[in-house]
């Protein structure tokens, strides 16, 4: 039997954070077309895809507020609501 040569991993170069909330939370958004818009259970599901990203990319910073913002802000948008009617 021929044995494969395997390729070396290459490290991966950390993606802009900011972006990668924002995909992860228009998929959400577009997962949960016809039902209520959830902001708290879209956070909930934010910490566990960030705890998960930071897992595969060690050099991923912390999760602060500015980035828990701009994914509220996109899934509001994606579900076609006003920041403030969601309040």
């Amino acid at each position: 039997m021929r044995r494969l040569n395997p390729l070396p991993l290459v490290p991966e170069a950390p993606a802009d954070p900011a972006s990668k909330v924002r995909g992860f939370a228009r998929e959400v958004a577009r997962r949960h077309r016809g039902r209520a818009v959830d902001v708290p259970r879209l956070i909930a599901a934010l910490r566990g895809y960030y705890r998960a990203l930071s897992i595969a990319q060690p050099a991923t910073p912390e999760l602060d507020a500015s980035l828990v913002d701009a994914a509220v802000a996109e899934y509001l948008a994606a579900r076609g609501v006003r920041r403030g009617a969601a309040a």
